[in-house]
């Protein structure tokens, strides 16, 4: 099989961030919406009332519709109901759980290494693994863990809250950036957090991955940080390959993450 160009890359990269752009603009809009379902009429019209390059038709809806379902987007739930009258949003995040991986990046953490420490400026930390909460008539909408940074560690609010998608390898796909933000609503920053398996060892190499062409360009549109790791359980083998920009403020996303974690000090 011929090796993709430079500019079929780029083409196909372009093409991938505006379809994942777009799925994020329609799920913003449906998660705050009563029972997450619109009218297709005025989901358009406030798609239409936000948008600032090109009109949104049925035509770019029904494409974005038909990407949510394709096979690996964690966050497949967009659909067309009522004989195609409205539009609903369901997450379709996955439920079977890899729990040797949240005990590896729990303790990875709440190590004091010199490696964690630059990553997160050497203030305090408390993480929680909130993936099997907040469950919601048989869908997910929250992120993997929650990490709350603080000055000293007997203050009761922390100084910062960060959100984190934790992927074994393989998962250092654009989809899973976007699933990192949406589900990161609040947080003060977001991560994704990846193998390093699928980092190209070189720029050039790199450069001629679509795959990480479009995941990088996602995460530096969305703001969301990608740390990549040679083993989990190991804090000295991670690396932050690009870093995590502050989010605006989103007080109802807040109050949902500190939410989760009450449920998780509960199960503690």
């Amino acid at each position: 099989m011929r090796a993709m160009a430079g500019s079929d890359v780029q083409q196909s990269t372009m093409q991938r961030s505006m379809v994942y752009s777009d799925t994020i603009k329609v799920i913003d809009i449906l998660a705050s919406a009563e029972k997450r379902q619109l009218s297709l009429t005025k989901l358009l019209a406030e798609l239409n009332a936000n948008e600032t390059e090109s009109l949104w038709d049925r035509e770019r809806l029904v494409a974005t519709l038909t990407y949510s379902h394709r096979k690996g987007v964690k966050y497949a739930g967009l659909a067309l109901v009522q004989g195609g009258k409205a539009v609903r949003y369901s997450s379709g995040e996955r439920s079977a759980i890899n729990t040797g991986m949240y005990r590896d990046i729990r303790e990875a953490m709440d190590t004091d290494g010199a490696n964690i420490d630059r990553m997160f400026a050497g203030l305090h930390r408390r993480i929680y693994d909130v993936h099997n909460i907040g469950r919601h008539n048989g869908h997910w909408s929250r992120p993997d863990l929650l990490l709350e940074l603080r000055t000293r560690p007997e203050l009761s609010r922390p100084k910062e809250l960060h959100s984190i998608e934790l992927e074994s390898a393989g998962g250092a796909i654009a989809a899973n950036v976007a699933q990192a933000y949406v589900s990161g609503r609040g947080a003060t920053k977001t991560w994704l957090i990846f193998s390093l398996r699928d980092y190209k060892s070189t720029r050039e190499a790199r450069t001629q991955d679509a795959d990480w062409v479009g995941t990088e360009k996602l995460a530096k549109d969305l703001g969301v940080g990608l740390i990549g790791y040679r083993k989990l359980s190991a804090a000295s083998t991670w690396r932050v390959v690009l870093e995590a920009r502050p989010r605006s403020t989103d007080k109802d996303g807040l109050k949902k993450l500190r939410d989760l974690i009450a449920k998780a000090q509960e199960g503690m």
